[in-house]
């Protein structure tokens, strides 16, 4: 059993704000072509690089973020300095290893081993030898330094009482259920 201490703790606790946090909008204090692409872990702030260039900023500690398939990530040696990122999957962009923030969308990656996936969310890990987590949310989701939030009780409908004897026109089969598009119908023809 591995005991963690309280700083520890407390110390891991910004990852789990800094993966809540909305990246690349633009900044309302600085509106013109500045986007959010900084994360100030002693302010737990989404900021632009004019925000972090003030002297309000200047001793914390600082995080860039990039883009990488339209998702957010964050570079290896970046992130590494400020928590233990052993068993995530790096990615390549612009000669640089980033870590996704997200699980980035792949195909046909649904029902796959567990042995070559992700243990969180279950896609296709390009090397499973070395990494166990496809991300920086799935590798915390599964942490026990992960805060405790009360879980929502599912409100549960009240079963109807016969009221209605035939077969009801409002509930669907299963198999017609997930159909997008309609009975076909051609037009007349003139």
């Amino acid at each position: 059993m591995t005991i963690i201490y309280r700083t520890e703790v407390s110390a891991v606790l910004w990852i789990f704000l800094f993966l809540e946090r909305t990246f690349f909008v633009a900044c309302r204090t600085h509106i013109i072509g500045n986007n959010l692409n900084r994360y100030c872990i002693d302010c737990n702030l989404a900021a632009c690089r004019n925000c972090i260039s003030e002297k309000n900023h200047a001793d914390h500690r600082v995080i860039s973020i990039y883009r990488l398939t339209h998702q957010d990530v964050v570079a290896v040696d970046e992130i590494n300095q400020h928590i233990d990122c052993t068993g995530i999957q790096p990615y390549s962009s612009n000669g640089r290893l980033v870590l996704s923030l997200r699980p980035l969308p792949h195909r046909n990656s649904g029902s796959l081993k567990k042995e070559i996936s992700c243990h969180t969310c279950m896609r296709r890990l390009m090397e499973p030898t070395y990494y166990s987590f496809c991300s920086l949310a799935c590798k915390f989701q599964n942490s026990n330094l992960k805060p405790k939030t009360k879980k929502r009780t599912p409100r549960v409908p009240k079963p109807d009482n016969g009221s209605n004897a035939g077969p009801s026109r409002n509930k669907c089969s299963s198999s017609g259920a997930s159909r997008r598009k309609g009975v076909p119908v051609r037009s007349p023809l003139c």
